[in-house]
């Protein structure tokens, strides 16, 4: 499970650099996920490496994540 996680992870950092074609001056990228399944350590390191803050948030129902979202 920490294994696909951590791919999980990697694989949504990837594409947001990939999407990524300015340098980041404060530019902030919003995280959701389902439940607490990522290690603050590699938001940390995606900041460190791209200058972009990660807003993590969770949700443990699609009712929840359908009200984070609107709004």
């Amino acid at each position: 499970m920490k294994k696909w996680a951590t791919l999980l992870a990697g694989s949504a950092c990837a594409l947001s650099l990939l999407s990524h074609t300015a340098v980041a001056q404060d530019e902030e990228l919003v995280f959701m996920n389902w439940g607490p399944y990522i290690n603050s350590g590699i938001l940390e390191q995606f900041t460190k490496e791209t200058g972009i803050k990660v807003i993590y948030s969770t949700y443990e129902s699609n009712e929840t994540l359908y009200a984070k979202l609107k709004t």
